[in-house]
């Protein structure tokens, strides 16, 4: 389906669904508009099934607007199972309609149709809630099989009530203009059936207890009431109460929504819970491997000077290597946990570092620090690489001699750290090459991006030097 179907499809059904819900506003409030100013004329029996109607279409709106709120955050409650508070709302209207209006011999057939529709509705009912139970459940032969014994109930049913116009066996419309239900024992055996088949199949399978709870109470809430009304009614008599069948479907409906909802949200927190863990250990791993390529890089520069000097100044060397050796030994626990330290100790590495450098060049490399601030912390092993760089491709580079410049600074959000060299620069807009001349920056920048602690910038042009800021946001508490 192509972008276009799908905003066409989408148009549609909103198109429907703000239809649905302006019809299902304007029935409620006529309804209880209705009851309300014709309270004294149709009497208090009247008014009783009336004010029962207009509960039962008020409480159907209500799951209505639940269902469409939450189907944009979850996927479980979906347009299945939406569909039928909307039937139920239009089954209690139609009830209401039966137990309240007064027909006469002309119009007694309205009652016969009326009738009809409700019961062929409540058949869409029980199919619908059938298969949004089923589209939750895991596939398996069993629940083929009871798929097929369900559909063949409602099949047999069906057929009774098309035939019902010429059998009356399931209700008929008497002389009096009364509503008389004639097939009171079919119905409950075909509807009894019906439950008990829910209850058979889920109550066995590996779902969670709300599941079961809810597929139960889609059969216990409608045969409570067959219960209710076969001790507390005749059989004659059931139609006067048929908008209470409906509410206690509706209560079921509750049941099975909040059921869900509450279900679907604890997956949806574990499923965040799951992403967060994934998230964290690809960062650790993703930083572990950045730590691991800086590491022999930083070694391999820190050894080469000390090779220099111990040919050239042996004195110098002995002196390097005592740096060296407090270097690693304060640094190494950075290295193999590669979490936050504070900037302090990092600091305490670069000067390290740098005072191995200034040994090996001597007054052609001059360092200068500008430290406003430093409480905060950073990940391991995120300024060294930069100011290795800013020696090895910058300062050194510069026939006049090289300076180097480290500043911090306390931002609005953070922390603001600048690494400055007056090397020759370079095109920050060009692709690092592959001479690893840039190795220490594209990490950096990585483990930043991978920790979402930070971001590195850099400013740079040919001929000016280059200056890299490093922005590290501030700790949530």
């Amino acid at each position: 389906m192509s972008d276009l179907q799908r905003k066409k499809s989408f148009v549609i059904v909103r198109a429907i669904n703000i239809i649905i819900a302006f019809v299902i506003l304007i029935l409620t409030v006529a309804s209880i508009l209705y009851t309300l100013l014709f309270a004294e004329k149709i009497g208090e029996v009247r008014f009783l099934k009336m004010a029962i109607t207009d509960l039962g279409m008020m409480f159907s709106g209500i799951l209505i607007a639940c269902c469409y709120i939450n189907t944009k955050n979850y996927t479980r409650i979906g347009s299945v199972f939406s569909a039928i508070p909307v039937l139920l709302f239009f089954n209690i209207f139609l009830s209401g309609i039966i137990d309240v209006v007064s027909f006469n011999s002309e119009t007694r057939k309205i009652i016969f149709i009326i009738q009809t529709s409700i019961n062929i509705i409540s058949i869409f009912i029980h199919i619908l809630f059938w298969l949004y139970q089923c589209a939750s459940l895991p596939k398996n032969r069993g629940k083929r099989y009871f798929t097929v014994w369900i559909f063949t109930i409602i099949i047999v049913y069906f057929i009774i009530l098309v035939t019902n116009p010429f059998t009356k066996i399931l209700f008929f419309v008497d002389e009096s203009c009364k509503l008389i239900y004639s097939g009171e024992t079919i119905e409950l055996i075909l509807f009894s059936l019906l439950y008990l088949s829910y209850l058979v199949y889920i109550l066995p399978q590996r779902c969670t207890w709300r599941k079961k709870l809810s597929v139960a109470s889609f059969a216990f809430f409608p045969m409570l009431f067959v219960a209710i009304t076969l001790i507390w009614y005749n059989f004659g008599e059931v139609y006067t109460v048929s908008s209470f069948y409906f509410m206690f479907m509706l209560l079921a409906a509750y049941v099975v929504f909040f059921g869900d909802y509450l279900e679907s949200k604890e997956l949806l927190l574990r499923q965040k819970a799951e992403l967060a863990e994934k998230e964290h250990r690809q960062t650790e791993l993703q930083t572990a491997l950045m730590l691991s390529q800086i590491r022999p890089h930083f070694l391999y520069n820190a050894i080469t000077a000390i090779r220099y000097l111990c040919k050239n100044d042996p004195a110098k060397a002995y002196t390097s290597l005592g740096l060296f050796s407090d270097y690693l030994r304060g640094n190494m626990d950075a290295l193999s946990n590669g979490r936050s330290i504070p900037f302090e100790k990092e600091l305490e590495h670069i000067k390290t570092y740098l005072t191995l450098e200034q040994i090996r060049f001597g007054d052609e490399l001059k360092v200068e620090y500008d430290i406003r601030y430093s409480d905060f912390s950073i990940p391991a092993l995120t300024v060294q690489p930069i100011v290795e760089n800013a020696v090895r491709h910058g300062a050194t580079m510069n026939e006049n001699g090289g300076k180097i410049i480290i500043s911090s600074f306390k931002t609005e959000n953070g922390a603001l750290i600048t690494v400055t060299d007056n090397g020759p620069g370079f095109d920050v807009n060009a692709p690092f090459s592959d001479d690893r001349n840039h190795f220490g920056l594209q990490n950096v920048r990585s483990c930043l991006e991978a920790m979402k602690c930070g971001e590195l910038k850099i400013d740079s042009k040919k001929g000016t030097g280059t200056t890299v800021k490093i922005f590290i946001l501030e700790e949530k508490q």
